[in-house]
């Protein structure tokens, strides 16, 4: 059987075709070795500049913090720091000193236990003495009661802190301060 219409594969010229596959194949070329090796560098760049922004973005936001960390170096440190003058306090006057470390618990909330002066710095010539107290309370209120027994005029140092919590959760405090003494017995 014969088709009725001239064959359209006939019509059409050899060298067209040869010529639109060149075509075609040149395209595809073009795309593999110039279009998409392009994109992908641009890609690439894209990336790198993107990076590059983040790091000055978080260099501008410490440029500040840097300015005065580079002023503080230029600050001269005394390392040498003054300490507060301490007032010496007759050894007649332990009790009172007791009193004293007791109002200032009961001012910070705190429940003493019990304190204990040390023999050692009754007895002999020393200079100081030393005073165990032991307080039960919330921490806050233990750091507000250090920072008030260490502004006493006859405050001299803290030798230890004790913190340990019983199975109910309360905590208890032991420390030991020295107080300046004068140095003759009276």
């Amino acid at each position: 059987m014969k088709s009725k219409g001239p064959d359209f594969w006939e019509k059409i010229p050899v060298p067209a075709v040869i010529l639109g596959g060149i075509f075609v194949l040149g395209c595809v070329l073009y795309a593999g070795f110039m279009v998409y090796p392009s994109y992908q560098a641009y890609s690439q760049t894209r990336q790198a500049i993107d990076e590059k922004k983040e790091v000055l973005e978080n260099k501008r936001q410490m440029a500040a913090t840097y300015a005065r960390a580079r002023q503080m170096t230029q600050t001269p440190f005394d390392t040498h720091l003054p300490l507060p003058e301490t007032v010496s306090l007759p050894r007649t006057n332990l009790i009172a000193v007791t009193r004293q470390l007791t109002r200032i618990a009961g001012s910070h909330q705190l429940d003493i236990l019990g304190h204990t002066v040390h023999i050692n710095g009754v007895t002999d010539q020393s200079r100081s003495i030393a005073m165990t107290v032991q307080l039960q309370g919330g921490w806050n209120k233990f750091r507000a009661y250090l920072v008030d027994v260490m502004a006493l005029d006859s405050f001299n140092a803290m030798d230890g802190l004790h913190i340990y919590t019983d199975d109910a959760g309360t905590r208890y405090y032991t420390i030991d301060i020295r107080l300046w003494l004068e140095a003759q017995t009276s």
